[in-house]
């Protein structure tokens, strides 16, 4: 993936940007689904 950023608050949303150019962006077209982790800040 090139970037994954927060959208909004409400409702909460994230955006991910992914590289056509490599093997990621064509498992992710096919799946039309996939997971972000996000970790919390101590």
């Amino acid at each position: 993936m090139t970037a994954v950023s927060s959208l909004s608050m409400e409702p909460p949303s994230m955006i991910v940007c992914v590289n056509q150019n490599t093997f990621l962006h064509d498992i992710l077209m096919s799946a039309r689904r996939f997971c972000v982790n996000v970790l919390k800040h101590d």
